[in-house]
């Protein structure tokens, strides 16, 4: 498998079907019931017009699949990118369980299919599953969903090292882990990941925007929900931003943009989601996706060398 062109805004999975560099993740502040519905369809439509073909989305983020589902409805399901994932299920009374059994994770991608108004997706991970998940019922799983022609390809959604590692050596299609110009952790698997023949997926690549501390400003309901996420991911979230913002303003970039060109400009990285309740920053994000990042900037921007 070739390297990805860097600044690409448009790629392909394995079959050659077309993929977005950026893609939009359904999940978060966007898919809580407390945000605006209509709101959060045009944010969609924002992103469809900008490029942007690769969604994806959950059970449990709130309304997302729903959501996404309704956008789905008057769109030509071949021109894009849908994944979802099993592993953590609504309960009716608002909470959340958690399994891997085949029988459970069946009956969750029976009623995600129902969600979203499709009979197939592309990609269907396993959501923050353990290396003992991994299992051979479960692997099993997927090839029947595959035969059945519900899934394009098996996926792991996990940020967790130990349980990437575990996926290296099993047939699992896709890996969606957490990579990010703040967040490096996942960085020397990328590599060995690819090396085995299956496609990467960043999430969560502007680092839930710590290097712009007006996000978490304490001034609105949206404000002190960032803020909290941010302290219980990270409570030296602020000096890393900063820091970070230092850096990018050396490059003459806006924080955001610069980490996005840094995760789109990762050459084996098929596509990066990011997230946002903001339909300008949808278009901003994937103008900044065409434009180029060179290795020695990447290394500066997450302080690898002194300058840049």
């Amino acid at each position: 498998m070739a390297p990805l062109v860097a600044g690409a805004t448009r790629r392909s999975l394995p079959d050659g079907k077309a993929i977005s560099a950026l893609g939009f993740g359904c999940s978060s502040l966007w898919a809580k019931p407390s945000f605006d519905a209509e709101e959060a369809q045009a944010i969609l439509e924002t992103a469809e017009r900008a490029g942007i073909n690769h969604f994806d989305t959950g059970p449990s983020y709130g309304d997302g699949e729903r959501r996404l589902g309704r956008f789905l409805q008057a769109r030509d399901l071949s021109r894009l990118v849908v994944s979802t994932k099993v592993g953590t299920h609504p309960l009716p009374d608002g909470g959340m369980s958690r399994s891997f059994d085949p029988g459970d994770i069946r009956r969750s991608f029976d009623e995600s299919l129902r969600r979203l108004g499709v009979d197939r997706v592309d990609i269907l991970y396993l959501h923050g599953p353990s290396a003992a998940d991994l299992s051979l019922p479960v692997l099993q799983f997927f090839d029947e969903e595959k035969r059945r022609g519900r899934i394009a390809y098996s996926g792991v959604n996990s940020f967790d090292p130990a349980v990437l590692e575990a996926t290296l050596a099993t047939p699992i299609d896709a890996v969606m882990l957490q990579y990010s110009a703040v967040d490096l952790r996942c960085e020397p698997l990328i590599e060995r990941l690819h090396g085995r023949g299956k496609t990467v997926i960043a999430g969560t690549i502007l680092g839930q925007s710590v290097y712009d501390l007006r996000t978490f400003l304490p001034t609105s309901a949206k404000a002190l929900w960032y803020l909290a996420r941010a302290l219980k991911n990270d409570p030296l979230f602020a000096l890393k931003g900063r820091r970070f913002a230092q850096r990018a303003a050396k490059l003459a970039l806006p924080p955001q943009d610069a980490a996005i060109r840094f995760a789109v400009n990762h050459p084996l990285l098929t596509s990066c989601l990011f997230g946002t309740t903001r339909a300008a920053h949808v278009t901003a994000n994937m103008a900044a996706a065409g434009q180029p990042m060179t290795l020695r900037e990447r290394d500066f921007l997450v302080g690898r060398i002194p300058n840049p």
